[in-house]
Order: structure tokens, then C-alpha cells, then sequence
């Protein structure tokens, strides 16, 4: 049996792991997809008393296509057209197949979209106070940003 696929999928996730976040902000420390990701897994741990696998999983490979289709700031992102939003979500998900993962998103069930979703937020505002208690002030525009987006669930 070849390891072809199985080098594929640690592929992007190595790739995917390392790229940087908040690339338009100055920040004073890093943060990678990897990183992030832990947290919002985390966070899905913290905000579900028994977290099913599938709901992990996302949580860990939400954010993997960006190796490919690059990291689109969120106010980017929200300022595409419905039908630039759904050609990304193409693309991300074809990213992630093309190295044989398995688009884990689509096996979620309306409540625990929503629980990745207030995750992934809730890790972004987590990185903003810290990097304010660090003295970052740009993290606070970063910070508003976020509130903006729960309060928009």
C-alpha cells in the first residue's frame, strides 16, 4: 500500500498548521492556523459536556485550506458577494479533498455549526485580550470586530 495519500493529509496539515493569522494586523506576538485551531477544539471541549469526534475534527481543520486558497481576513470575507463566499467555500472544500481529507463541516448538525462557529470567535477575542494585555491596541479593532460577529449569530 502506497503512503501517498497519508503524505498528502500531513501535508496540509503541516502547511495548514503554520500559516500565520491576523498577516494585516500588527500583532506583537504569532498565532498559527495550528494554534488557533487547538483553541477553538479546545473551546468546543469547554462549551459541549460531550463533544462528539466529528465536532473535533472540524474544529481542527476548519481553517487547514488556507495553505491553499491563502488566509482571507474576516471583514474581507464578509465583504465578498454571496456568490464570491460560496466559490471560497468550493475551493476550501476541494482543497481539503485534493489531500484526501474529508470536509468534516458538512457532518455537523445545526447546533454544533453553531458551537464552531461561537468557538471560533470566541478563540479570536481570547487572542485580542491577550495581545491587549501585551499593550497591542490594534488587537482592539480586532476585538469589536469579533463582538460584531457574535452578535450577528
Amino acid at each position: 500500500m502506497s503512503d501517498k495519500p497519508l503524505r498528502r493529509r500531513l501535508e496540509l496539515i503541516l502547511r495548514g498548521g503554520a500559516v500565520k493569522r491576523y498577516h494585516n494586523c500588527p500583532m506583537r506576538g504569532t498565532q498559527t492556523v495550528a494554534e488557533h485551531s487547538a483553541g477553538v477544539a479546545w473551546l468546543c471541549v469547554l462549551l459541549t459536556p460531550r463533544p462528539r469526534a466529528v465536532l473535533l475534527l472540524a474544529a481542527l481543520q476548519h481553517d487547514l485550506p488556507e495553505a491553499i486558497v491563502g488566509d482571507l481576513p474576516s471583514p474581507a470575507k464578509r465583504s465578498l458577494s454571496k456568490a464570491a463566499r460560496k466559490e471560497l467555500k468550493i475551493a476550501e472544500r476541494r482543497a481539503l479533498r485534493t489531500h484526501g481529507h474529508r470536509p468534516y463541516e458538512g457532518l455537523l448538525t445545526a447546533p454544533e455549526r453553531h458551537i464552531l462557529k461561537v468557538a471560533d470567535i470566541l478563540e479570536g477575542q481570547l487572542r485580542c485580550a491577550h495581545e491587549m494585555r501585551l499593550g497591542n491596541r490594534y488587537a482592539g479593532e480586532i476585538a469589536v470586530r469579533y463582538v460584531s460577529y457574535i452578535n450577528a449569530l
